[in-house]
């Protein structure tokens, strides 16, 4: 950095020393304040051999991580038979150990990553086991199709495009999991073309660790970037890196008056740029960490340092916090089981992201008149005359909380058009077949599901479709539109649909 950067040509050697103090003290700081990048000490939980190579799949991946510059050990497929506390990564190819002491779940709470491949999320328990839930992001395992397209950007899929074939199982089928509801940390990387619930690739952020699924085994840069997983933080780390930004101003403040004898005045553009740069280096947000302390039964929850903005004598579970886009603010949200093992949905809302304004139980019911249903769990049996089709464009977009402005204003930036509001937490919206996979995946975007005929026809309608014919020419309509213009296009079928005896003329 030169000195004209500071508006001054004399003092030239000065300024460079401190340039140089400033920069080796801001990453210092900043190693404190950012998150710590995955180490290079890999554990592989083995499998099958891979055919016809007498050396096992387990070794295979290990050669691959070896020469990429790991430490790698391979462990056989009914488990490690060693602690994994020197390891910083787990990638289990074993499809037979099931965990039974729950050591990937104690792994990761240290802050590690633990990839999955192929079928080991059904042996580990995802279909049954709450904790392999929480961590591996869904909640069951089933059988996608043939071609794997991705659906977001993200920093595992490096520079592949949203949309790109990264796997083609043909003729068979691969395996997938399915159903993310209460995992609100889990990103849906890939899904397969047909089956909106198979997902192929996903990463999920549990307990301050990362976990990564592939449908399948790959050794290529996806994989080694899932190895770096540790990197793709969620951003709600503050306290460290406002912390370690005050000492780099301190220590550099000290640097040049120490050196030159300045004035406060006269130091200011030089801590300007120190903080600059450190805010550039460091990865934490100015957003408070959420945690939950308990004392005599009762569970406190709060953000960061502050006084508790909810307190509670049921067990918490799935707590979670989702970044509002575009701003400080931050979503938290859980889950209460009372003494009946019933549970209950809770969401706070802080807009500054430190300090919470809204506290509230909730349902995530839509309320229609076909059904009620919660649509990230269920859906309701439709008649298949009353289904949607395949390119209709019309959905249901449920917000995991109250639909603020700035998750409307990010549906609406994928190319959506929203309507109308539904209870709960959900809008009928206007959504391109090719954007519907990358709104599913915002993470404040809780489901996705079609918006069918039969959501929208009064009762009577819906109880004798089997009369069609007989009942609904005779009855008077409301037929509503929700853009300027659809009237006319409606109105323009009902004539054309009377003139072509469609309906009985005289049922206008």
């Amino acid at each position: 950095m030169s000195s004209v950067a500071f508006g001054r040509k004399s003092g030239t050697g000065t300024f460079q020393r401190f340039a140089k103090s400033g920069v080796a003290v801001c990453m210092i700081a900043c190693a404190f304040a950012a998150p710590a990048r995955a180490g290079g000490n890999v554990a592989v939980i083995d499998g099958e051999n891979v055919s016809p190579n007498p050396v096992t799949i387990g070794q295979y991946c290990c050669n691959f991580l070896i020469e990429n510059g790991y430490a790698c050990t391979v462990f056989p497929k009914e488990g490690p038979t060693a602690p994994l506390d020197l390891f910083d990564v787990v990638v289990d190819l074993s499809g037979d150990w099931s965990d039974p002491t729950s050591t990937l779940a104690d792994f990761m709470r240290a802050g590690k990553t633990v990839i999955t491949v192929n079928s080991v999320p059904n042996t580990l328990g995802v279909h049954t086991n709450p904790t392999v839930q929480a961590w591996i992001g869904a909640n069951a395992q089933t059988t996608g199709s043939d071609r794997l397209l991705t659906t977001v950007s993200d920093p595992i899929l490096g520079n592949i495009p949203p949309g790109t074939e990264i796997v083609n199982c043909f003729p068979t089928n691969c395996p997938a999991l399915s159903d993310t509801s209460g995992h609100l940390y889990a990103k849906v990387l890939a899904r397969f073309e047909w089956g909106s619930d198979a997902i192929g690739i996903m990463r999920n952020f549990w307990e301050g660790g990362v976990s990564v699924y592939f449908t399948g085994f790959r050794l290529d840069q996806i994989f080694l970037n899932a190895v770096e997983a540790r990197t793709l933080t969620i951003p709600t780390v503050s306290a460290w890196g406002l912390l370690a930004l005050a000492l780099t101003l301190g220590i550099a403040g000290a640097v040049l008056i120490r050196h030159r004898r300045k004035s406060p005045a006269e130091l200011r553009p030089a801590l300007v740029a120190t903080f600059i740069g450190c805010l550039f280096a460091a990865s934490a947000t100015i957003q408070a960490d959420v945690t939950t302390t308990q004392e005599g039964g009762v569970t406190y929850l709060r953000l960061g340092d502050a006084d508790p903005f909810h307190t509670t004598d049921r067990t918490v579970v799935n707590l979670r916090s989702v970044a509002i886009p575009n701003s400080v603010g931050i979503a938290v949200l859980w889950e209460e089981i009372d003494v009946n093992a019933r549970r209950e949905p809770f969401y706070a809302v802080g807009l500054d992201g430190t300090n919470v304004d809204t506290v509230r139980a909730t349902s995530y019911d839509l309320r229609l008149r076909f059904a009620r249903f919660d649509p990230a769990i269920e859906a309701p049996a439709v008649p298949a005359a009353l289904l949607a089709d395949a390119d209709s464009e019309l959905c249901i977009v449920q917000f995991v909380t109250q639909p603020l402005s700035a998750f409307r204003a990010a549906v609406e930036s994928q190319g959506a058009t929203i309507y109308d509001f539904l209870p709960n937490h959900a809008y009928i919206t206007k959504v391109p077949p090719q954007m519907r996979l990358a709104i599913a995946a915002l993470p404040f975007v809780r489901a996705v599901v079609p918006f069918h005929p039969a959501y929208r026809l009064e009762p009577f309608l819906a109880d004798n479709l089997d009369r069609a014919e007989q009942f609904f020419p005779r009855q008077r309509y409301n037929i509503r539109v929700f853009e300027a213009g659809q009237k006319n296009a409606v109105a323009g079928w009902i004539v054309f649909a009377v003139s072509n005896s469609v309906v009985e003329k005289d049922a206008l």
